[in-house]
């Protein structure tokens, strides 16, 4: 299975929803428009490597890592100076369409409700900002409103559906520290979903309210194979709400990491999540046959990976990364490339005397360099 990828584009390269994306539109006149015309798309499975194109102007300009003193780098991925999501996030669903009687709403509810502080999402406490402040692993599910074809359910704009829910409809507040997902059912048709794109996240404004918000739009892929793993059994009986976790936790990850696109992203524009796409590392049987790779909150899902920014940076679901307490290891300086050592002297008893000092030493396949991980 390729590796999926998800690359910031000009709203151009999309003809025909050119008011899609990044700007919030002002929901009383939803012909106007604010904002930066860029957004980072999830593509489909097999559908090729990122290219990084232009994103059009309104960016925020980014500083380089190079500029931030004393910045750790080298795990694969860079920090460019622009914002995080610190604290606890709040998420906001619309669920957009027709969702009456769909198990959907406590399958993708639960998602969010059990993600928080598990060991899958604290990958992305392994992010942090320019004050090596880490992401918190927390966010909670803030506020959910069902939108009945408002906007109709031809290529209806995500961003406008957000304005409507908060403008018009007064359903959800505007929240500078939350995130909006935008849902919508199979027959709510988004031009260039299934074939461009499964998902995407942007931000931008709503005219007369301060800051921003961030917005991602995920729909139900009707159990299209190039948004859906599994298109006819799933963990929790329904294809496509299992599909559309993978994409939330996706969008999700990188909305916290790179909420403006000057975050955290590789040289080819990879935010975290896009360098793990469409791979799922050690996967388990469900009783109904199905495949999952992560239990929350007592439910099953097939998530995709994240990329820890750690070492040299890997595709985990779960950070940091277990480590057997009954197997003996040596520990190694990344800045000098010793090891640890107990020191043996006259009456040290071979490093067994309690309070002995530990040192660097040349690393050697001996017993006074070995040491195990128990809990504390």
């Amino acid at each position: 299975m390729e590796r999926q990828a998800r690359i910031a584009r000009h709203l151009a390269i999309f003809p025909g929803i050119a008011l899609a994306l990044p700007m919030l539109l002002c929901a009383q006149t939803p012909q106007d428009t604010v904002g930066n015309p860029s957004v980072h798309i999830m593509k489909p499975m097999n559908s090729g490597s990122t290219t990084k194109l232009s994103t059009g102007t309104g960016l925020a300009t980014a500083a380089s890592v190079s500029s931030i003193p004393d910045f750790p780098e080298g795990h694969g991925i860079g920090y460019n100076g622009g914002a995080v999501m610190l604290g606890t996030v709040n998420v906001y669903y619309v669920w957009y369409g027709n969702w009456s009687g769909n198990s959907a709403v406590s399958i993708l509810s639960d998602l969010i409700n059990n993600i928080s502080g598990s060991p899958y999402f604290h990958i992305t406490s392994s992010y942090y900002d320019g004050n090596l402040n880490r992401l918190a692993n927390s966010v909670r599910l803030a506020g959910s409103y069902f939108d009945n074809y408002s906007l109709g359910a031809s290529n209806p704009d995500p961003g406008a559906i957000v304005a409507h829910a908060i403008v018009n409809a007064n359903a959800l507040p505007f929240d500078p520290n939350g995130v909006y997902f935008v849902l919508t059912s199979p027959d709510v048709r988004i031009q260039g979903f299934l074939s461009q794109f499964c998902g995407y996240h942007t931000y931008g404004s709503i005219s007369s309210y301060p800051g921003n918000l961030k917005v991602a739009f995920v729909g139900d892929a009707n159990n299209n194979p190039g948004c859906a793993v599994q298109t006819t059994n799933s963990p929790n009986n329904n294809p496509p709400a299992d599909a559309m976790a993978s994409v939330i936790a996706h969008e999700l990850a990188e909305m916290i990491t790179d909420p403006t696109f000057a975050g955290w992203y590789r040289s080819n524009s990879d935010e975290m999540a896009d360098a793990c796409s469409w791979t799922f590392g050690t996967q388990f049987a469900a009783l109904n046959g199905s495949r999952y790779n992560v239990t929350l909150g007592g439910r099953n899902y097939l998530l995709q990976q994240l990329f820890a920014n750690d070492s040299d940076g890997y595709c985990t679901m779960a950070w940091p990364a277990s480590v057997p307490s009954d197997q003996w290891f040596n520990i190694v300086s990344k800045e000098s490339g010793l090891c640890v050592d107990m020191p043996t002297y006259p009456g040290n008893n071979n490093g067994q005397q309690p309070g002995t000092q530990l040192q660097e030493w040349y690393c050697w396949d001996g017993p006074m360099q070995k040491f195990r991980f128990t809990p504390a």
